[in-house]
């Protein structure tokens, strides 16, 4: 069935940065998977502060094939707590900063906020840090405590630097807990009966070297252990290396990951293994580069029915006549993998039964321009997928609370122009604009469920003194049609339309006051249906760094 889309806007994912980003090199607008989050916390990123955030230079960096991923939002209603993969030490100058920070809110919903990080003063050798979060919701928007949510997590985190490489490592447990309270409100439910809880426990290692005046390579390790109330779990390691060569502009690089898994539930217990190696050769001049390649992918899978090896072309060209102009385009394919953690990260209220099997994706072609100077940035966009046993979450046929995945077993065909914009001129007022058009061509789905056709994000930062500062957050998708099993109908939802608010005001060096707003609009609107969203969300906190 084909969905076309007329118009549509995306967000940027800096957006939701919760921690004040790293800026791009040369304000370059960097791309990342938008994260639309219910109940996010704010944080101004531009504004002058006496301590900074700063991401891990030393985790291995691995080039990816380019992958539009078609996971087009996340939906964590408390996203704001830092993911398993990102370490972050705070810059030292030696006499400012601070190294640790506690921050305390409370808002509607009954809704506490607390958030400490602790770390070492960065040195030439070692850095360690710990950090916790907690964010919960007594109540919401269905039956008060039957809609409630909490999640709270504790990291460990360290880094070893040497003359030759660096080291890290990183300890997280993380849990959630909620409700399924997408049921019929006309009939009266066992509170107990619904809860739904998500433990995990997260590892990961790695170092990062230098091999020699043209050589450098990493290695790392990631392991996630995640169980629920019930009987769902997943065991899954990853072992990743990467080895990259250049000299005087001709140069490769090989990436091998071996990915293991099992996942388990009342009904099922299935091994899952992924493994992938991508050799590619690149050839670049002070304004093209040609990179081209290929990625093997392996499936040990017992659920995959497609052949156990993939190939995929991969070819990267890109023409830079000046620091402030690019154009590119990109031919790839990949496995797109789907475990059952990102399934969790994603939607919250996944089935008791839930069948996970990975996506083809054949081609994915992408073309644009982007541009930059010391006051704006741009880059627009048109990309292409094709994309065989696609999936896609709908309402449970057994309970309409929870969701499964199904999967389109031919080929989805889905059209993604894109444009993005800018302003990055002053640290007095900064905005960014993200739009984004989806046309979705199924193959024997009747619709592309719970994907939208068009998305927006508007974000601006003013900073009006040096101690008070503002941001204005404007988000909307539209376009969204959820299929209701019951009825085996297509239902379209209503246009999701958040608008955000927040402010905060330095004290003195180490107290610092926020204030945020949330669903102005207080639009109880719903991501995936039979779960509407809370109204308007205010918190009032204050932030102590030392």
């Amino acid at each position: 069935m084909k969905r076309l889309i007329t118009i549509a806007f995306f967000l940027p994912a800096m957006v939701f940065a919760q921690e004040q980003p790293p800026a791009a090199p040369d304000g370059e607008i960097e791309d990342a998977q938008v994260i639309i989050e219910k109940d996010r916390e704010i944080t101004l990123p531009y504004a002058q502060r006496y301590f900074e955030k700063i991401d891990d230079q030393f985790k291995p960096q691995f080039e990816e094939s380019i992958n539009l991923d078609f996971t087009l939002f996340d939906f964590q209603p408390d996203a704001f707590i830092p993911g398993f993969s990102t370490i972050e030490f705070s810059e030292n100058d030696g006499e400012s900063a601070s190294q640790n920070e506690i921050r305390l809110g409370y808002g509607n919903y009954q809704s506490p906020l607390i958030k400490a990080t602790l770390q070492s003063s960065p040195n030439e050798k070692y850095a360690v840090g710990a950090d916790f979060n907690h964010l919960s919701f007594g109540t919401g928007p269905v039956d008060d405590e039957n809609s409630a949510a909490s999640q709270s997590s504790l990291s460990l985190k360290g880094q070893l630097m040497g003359e030759r490489g660096n080291a890290f490592g990183r300890l997280a447990y993380r849990t959630r807990s909620g409700y399924y309270y997408g049921y019929d409100p006309s009939l009266e439910v066992d509170r107990d009966t619904i809860k739904q809880i998500f433990n995990s426990l997260a590892i990961n290692l790695g170092y990062k070297g230098v091999g020699g005046e043209n050589l450098d390579y990493a290695i790392s390790f990631d392991g996630n252990i995640l169980n629920d109330d019930f009987d769902n779990g997943e065991n899954k390691f990853q072992l990743r290396g990467n080895l990259n060569l250049n000299n005087e502009g001709l140069g490769g690089n090989i990436d091998v990951s071996a990915i293991l898994s099992q996942y388990t539930n009342a009904t099922r217990e299935v091994a899952r293994n992924l493994y992938r190696v991508t050799p590619r050769l690149q050839y670049m001049t002070d304004t093209w580069s040609v990179q081209a390649g290929a990625r093997l992918a392996i499936l040990d899978d017992e659920v995959w029915v497609g052949d156990e090896l993939e190939i995929f072309p991969y070819v990267n060209l890109e023409f830079t006549p000046s620091a402030a102009f690019n154009a590119f385009a990109r031919y790839s394919g990949d496995i797109e993998a789907r475990f059952l953690q990102d399934m969790v990260d994603q939607n919250f209220w996944v089935s008791q039964d839930l069948v996970l099997n990975h996506s083809l994706n054949n081609v994915n072609i992408s073309a644009g321009i982007h541009g930059s100077n010391s006051l704006w940035d741009y880059k627009l966009a048109f990309s292409y997928k094709e994309v065989d046993n696609m999936a896609f979450f709908v309402n449970s046929s057994f309970d309409p609370a929870q969701f499964d995945l199904i999967y389109d077993p031919g080929t989805t065909q889905i059209i993604n122009p894109s444009f993005k914009f800018g302003y990055i001129g002053s640290n007095t007022i900064q905005s960014y604009l993200n739009i984004n058009l989806f046309s979705y061509t199924t193959d024997v789905l009747a619709g592309a469920w719970h994907l939208p056709e068009f998305t927006v994000g508007w974000n601006n930062y003013f900073n009006a003194t040096d101690a008070l500062s503002f941001s204005l957050m404007a988000n909307i998708l539209g376009g969204i049609e959820a299929f209701d099993a019951s009825t085996a109908t297509a239902t379209p939802l209503d246009a999701i339309i958040d608008l955000s608010l927040g402010a905060e005001y330095q004290i003195n060096k180490q107290w610092l006051a926020f204030a945020q707003f949330n669903n102005l609009l207080s639009n109880e609107y719903q991501l995936y249906f039979n779960y509407p969203n809370r109204g308007i969300m205010a918190k009032l906190g204050v932030s102590y760094s030392f």
